[in-house]
């Protein structure tokens, strides 16, 4: 199941432990696999490298199952990883896996700072459009663009609801979401389509 990643530029690829399979990414594996066998992206804990085949852990502060202690690799890559970088580089070749690496969600992408991709720690993952441009709902449960913080009417958990149209899945979409001015959110391109076509 290793071959490159479409979702994200990186140069590695993860350990799916739940199945013990080298993938690209999460959405790599949950597209292969379907929804009835999703990778949890925050038990992801070894990667390998694609220059030089170098399987390590995600946090060097990570004890390996695998018998091996990476803590004292590299001083170097320690404190690399104590200010939040971890397993951004190789550590055995020194490649730089990706540009943007968030050590919550385990997310390796090139385009981070282009897709203005931010972590917030209200929401727990990873989020695209940059942080400036956005706040976190605190009743809805997801990030929104300031632009309706005055606007929006509130639903519980809205975020956190499957798409009317879709029956997807919106808290980690990684589409556009709609709030409608009842409050509810839905896709973008659902939303768009269901104008369109009634």
């Amino acid at each position: 199941m290793t071959t490159e990643c479409p979702h994200y530029g990186r140069r590695c690829f993860v350990l799916a432990e739940c199945c013990d399979n080298w993938v690209g990414c999460r959405l790599c594996h949950d597209k292969q696999l379907g929804s009835h066998h999703l990778i949890d992206r925050f038990a992801i804990e070894w990667m390998r490298c694609n220059v030089c085949q170098t399987e390590q852990p995600v946090c060097l502060f990570y004890v390996a199952s695998r018998g091996t202690c990476w803590l004292t690799t590299c001083f170097f890559l320690h404190l690399m990883c104590a200010t939040q970088k971890c397993a951004q580089v190789c550590v055995a070749c020194c490649t730089t896996m990706a540009a943007y690496f968030c050590p919550v969600c385990h997310l390796f992408d090139d385009k981070g700072r282009e897709k203005q991709i931010f972590h917030c720690s209200q929401c727990g993952i990873c989020r695209v459009g940059g942080r400036e441009n956005y706040y976190h709902c605190v009743t809805c449960c997801g990030c929104y663009p300031h632009s309706i913080r005055t606007k929006h009417r509130c639903v519980e958990a809205s975020m956190h609801h499957d798409c009317p149209i879709c029956l997807e899945v919106m808290f980690d979409s990684l589409d556009t979401v709609n709030v409608l001015p009842c409050g509810h959110v839905l896709h973008s391109k659902c939303h768009d389509q269901y104008v369109k076509h009634g």
